[in-house]
């Protein structure tokens, strides 16, 4: 939906082309920081990140949302002329997609064809909604929670965490060897070890 919204921004003739051009170079320097590493590190302060790039990756959803908004605020509804290039932009960017899916280790097939269903019919439900039928809105409600909910779901699923068991047994392993020359009272020093599991050891093992 903010996706499609987005889009439909940049097709509105009545909101200004200075507004339109800068939202375009704001959304066009924000895909460019995060596919090249010199950028990157500027919004992560000079340093890059452990584990968790593009971390201001919130700005852009942030942005999409916004200019989708303005658009939906101008323009209730999609005229077929704008579903149609909508439609257009979705399926090449699609095709893209399908004929690079080595570049993109974290897409499959399915995530594609089934994300370009949901724009489909998102777009064909926008268009009926200058009806202010309340079964649309619903229907919109719904795909949206529906289609954030898996989002979420395939995201999390596909980082890697550790077992539970693994952690556990890492931290009751060693506690025994390093309760023996924890600092009594009024003692002060460090010890470290000839391994590292993480770099929070210092932290999870106190």
């Amino acid at each position: 939906l903010g996706l499609i919204t987005a889009i439909m921004y940049f097709f509105q003739k009545n909101i200004p082309g200075r507004e339109r051009l800068t939202a375009l170079a704001v959304v066009g320097l924000l895909l460019i920081s995060m596919n090249l590493k010199a950028f990157n590190m500027v919004w992560h302060g000079f340093r890059y990140p452990i584990w968790y790039p593009y971390r201001y990756s919130f700005v852009f959803s942030f942005f999409i949302l916004f200019i989708g908004y303005r658009a939906y605020r101008n323009l209730a509804t999609i005229p077929l002329k704008m579903a149609i290039g909508i439609l257009i932009v979705a399926s090449l960017a699609s095709i893209y997609l399908l004929l690079n899916l080595d570049a993109f280790t974290y897409l499959s097939p399915w995530k594609i064809w089934v994300s370009l269903f949901v724009l489909v019919g998102m777009t064909l439900l926008l268009m009926l909604i200058d009806d202010y039928h309340p079964l649309i809105f619903t229907i919109i409600a719904l795909v949206t929670i529906t289609e954030m909910t898996a989002n979420s779901v395939l995201n999390l699923t596909s980082l890697s965490y550790i077992n539970h068991n693994e952690f556990t047994e890492y931290i009751t392993t060693l506690s025994p060897t390093i309760d023996k020359y924890r600092p009594g009272e009024n003692e002060f020093y460090r010890i470290t070890k000839t391994f590292q599991r993480t770099k929070n050891d210092a932290m999870q093992l106190n």
